[in-house]
């Protein structure tokens, strides 16, 4: 049963938790007549079961193998250097760090297994097929550094997807991309898929997709974000309120389909800041409270938005919200007014002890953040006087995730963070080859991943730390109730790992029987 495209896909911190982007591009790829076999769970289902999925899906048809990266995986160089051999993590080891007790906290730099398996990957595929390509795309895609990669695709990849599909049919002799001088390309020219009608798209799942009942399944509510933080290197970052926002009917369409299809009725929005205006939050509050059932739903959000519009705490309660995810950054005020996100430290917790403790969150609705250690003007002794705070049990945090910041200005890609752009600015240097990380007068880069990594583990030691954000949501997808997720701490959740590994058992028998 071959097909015309088959993507590869995982969302590693949030196991059988489905991330949208694959499934959009198999929408998109599928209304132009393709077909298109998603496989989800790709790290934890093994060489082995990968080919022999390879075996059934790719032949004489098949015009490309893609790799969906944005959570593909989430180890950094030092860690694969000290911990394994041949400096690569293979299936094995993922599965390994992934639910040991070990390091985990790093960096995606693309697929994370070894250079032998995928070589393997590549000789199966060539065995059954030597003209089908493989292909890379999603936010991690110019970090892959795996050789056998064919294609990379940039951005928001609904037409250019298309486009490259008919390319390798012989269709499009005009098909625009960047030869990298190895036979390799790299299409760039439409990261922002201009001409796309995003308002009026839907994501369609069909049966080979393999959908639950009643699973938590991603739904794309907008795209682009109002804020330009001066870390973010995603696209249509700045762009104006309420664009580039689905439409009220495909919203309700979609979510009645997959109500009358699979019974779903809790959702992970897919969208950079859900809460970016009261109109946006009222125009989709009008759409959930038209259907004939209730939904819950995660979110990222802004805190201060929150704080300068207060109404939108009871829309969002009412309207359905589950899982909070914020992005603090920082409690040391000097540095959070650097980057974009200037609400002083006491009122940040003033909002969030008023969302708990006044307007109901508490019980109904879990608050996780981010943090980043290593920002302008951050020194040890500033981000250990904010990680004290954060770490005591009273603060008005469910959860929260510790990383470091991350500069790469040589980076392929088309769109580069303001830091990445004006490092030199913000008190940033890097060594003569840019081997290593970035340097200022108060740390290096591996220092403040090693402190970061470091104070997370600690979290999850003492139960700081509940299983909050969008990880919340996958926890419905194991059969837990909404108390046992508001209850469970990080550390409870790591016990689940026979649960991922026998749903990935059953996962695969499903799929390798269509």
């Amino acid at each position: 049963m071959s097909v015309n495209i088959v993507i590869f896909t995982d969302s590693k911190p949030r196991p059988f938790l489905r991330y949208s982007g694959a499934y959009v591009i198999a929408s998109a790829l599928r209304r132009n007549g393709y077909t298109v076999q998603v496989v989800d769970h790709f790290l934890l289902l093994g060489l082995d079961r990968i080919l022999t999925i390879i075996d059934k899906f790719v032949g004489s048809d098949t015009l490309f193998v893609g790799f969906s990266t944005t959570f593909m995986g989430i180890f950094s160089d030092h860690i694969r250097e000290s911990s394994i051999n041949e400096k690569m993590f293979t299936f094995s080891d993922y599965i390994e760090v992934r639910y040991g007790a070990s390091t985990q906290i790093g960096f995606t730099h693309g697929v994370p297994i070894s250079d032998i398996e995928m070589d393997a990957i590549r000789a199966r595929i060539k065995e059954h097929n030597s003209k089908t390509t493989l292909v890379v795309g999603g936010t991690k895609a110019n970090f892959l550094r795996q050789n056998q990669i064919d294609t990379f695709i940039l951005g928001y990849a609904d037409n250019s997807v298309v486009d490259y599909a008919k390319f390798l049919q012989g269709k499009n002799p005009f098909f625009q991309y960047t030869p990298l001088g190895d036979g390799r390309i790299m299409v760039d020219k439409d990261v922002e898929a201009i001409g796309y009608n995003f308002p009026k798209s839907s994501l369609f799942y069909e049966e080979n997709d393999l959908i639950e009942h009643n699973e938590v399944l991603p739904i794309e509510i907008s795209r682009g974000c109002i804020f330009k933080c001066k870390f973010c290197s995603y696209s249509m970052i700045g762009k104006k309120k309420n664009d580039y926002t689905k439409e009220k009917e495909v919203i309700y369409a979609e979510m009645m389909r997959n109500y009358e299809k699979f019974g779903t009725t809790r959702y992970s929005f897919a969208d950079d800041t859900f809460n970016e205006s009261v109109q946006k939050l009222e125009h989709f509050a009008e759409v959930f409270q038209r259907l004939p059932f209730k939904i819950e739903y995660v979110a990222y959000l802004r805190h201060d938005l929150i704080w300068r519009f207060p109404e939108m705490a009871d829309i969002l309660k009412e309207s359905g919200l589950k899982s909070a995810t914020f992005g603090i950054e920082t409690l040391n005020h000097t540095a959070g007014k650097i980057i974009g996100k200037g609400l002083h430290p006491a009122l940040v917790r003033e909002t969030l002890e008023w969302l708990r403790d006044v307007k109901g969150w508490k019980n109904n609705i879990l608050m996780s953040s981010g943090f980043i250690a290593g920002l302008p003007t951050e020194t040890r002794d500033t981000v250990n006087a904010w990680v004290e705070e954060i770490m005591d049990f009273k603060y008005p945090l469910d959860s929260f995730y510790i990383s470091s910041l991350f500069i790469f200005p040589d980076a392929v890609r088309s769109v580069k963070s303001e830091f990445e752009r004006n490092y030199k600015e913000y008190g940033y240097y890097f060594d003569s080859t840019k081997s290593t990380g970035w340097i200022n007068e108060h740390w290096k880069s591996e220092d403040a991943e090693y402190l970061a990594t470091q104070m997370q583990q600690y979290a999850y030691g003492i139960g700081r730390t509940k299983s909050g954000d969008f990880q919340a949501m996958a926890l419905y997808n194991h059969s837990h109730t909404w108390d046992d997720i508001y209850n469970m701490s990080y550390s409870t959740n790591k016990s689940d790992f026979y649960k991922i590994m026998k749903k990935t058992d059953e996962y695969y028998t499903r799929l390798i029987n269509l």
